[in-house]
């Protein structure tokens, strides 16, 4: 997708990634794109990022979730990479129907962080299919947790074979649809999750 003027890891405007209608797909650990390049793969806590992901060199984002740690009753995955990337996502109620997630890059430890702000929400309480929205809320109102506004920019699919199908309708910076469709496919389409 073209995120002009922004994106982690020194993303060019014009860069390529991930553009309305294009179509991923999470399969045993690697990220595929519409051509079937990977663009990313996870191995031993880490998320590799391929450089035909369309970035300048392939990078890492180091990974921890609560998916680690056998007491932790809550869902979480947080990753970071170079140039200050941050991308955490936390569960925002009893259940995993809804995730919020917060991804912000900071180049510069003296200028000012880019925050991102997400909503990953389940379509209906007994499906595992996902809408990824924007959320637009002021300063007053994201310590409340209130939402004014939302712009739908990815639905996940998971299928019955372990895959998880990504849809994207709107432009977002490339490593955050990595990271949250990878927080969709850990909990909806992997096996070994047994969350509701």
């Amino acid at each position: 997708m073209s995120v002009a003027g922004q994106g982690p890891l020194g993303e060019q405007p014009g860069a390529s990634g991930a553009q309305p209608s294009a179509q991923w797909k999470w399969h045993s650990g690697t990220l595929y794109g519409d051509a079937g390049q990977t663009l990313a793969a996870v191995t031993a806590q880490r998320l590799n990022v391929t450089s035909s992901s369309a970035l300048t060199d392939g990078s890492e984002l180091e990974l921890g979730s609560s998916l680690d740690s056998p007491s932790a009753s809550r869902f979480y995955l947080r990753a970071t990479g170079p140039e200050g990337f941050t991308c955490e996502v936390r569960q925002a109620g009893l259940s995993v129907a809804t995730l919020r997630a917060r991804c912000a890059d900071s180049k510069d430890p003296i200028m000012a962080v880019e925050e991102r702000f997400y909503l990953l929400k389940r379509s209906t309480p007994l499906k595992r299919m996902r809408t990824i929205v924007a959320a637009v809320a002021e300063a007053t109102e994201q310590r409340n947790g209130a939402v004014l506004s939302t712009n739908a920019l990815f639905d996940t699919e998971p299928r019955f074979n372990g895959d998880l199908r990504v849809s994207f309708h709107r432009d977002i910076p490339l490593l955050d649809a990595i990271v949250l469709s990878y927080s969709c496919y850990l909990l909806d389409a992997s096996p070994r999750i047994v969350r509701g």
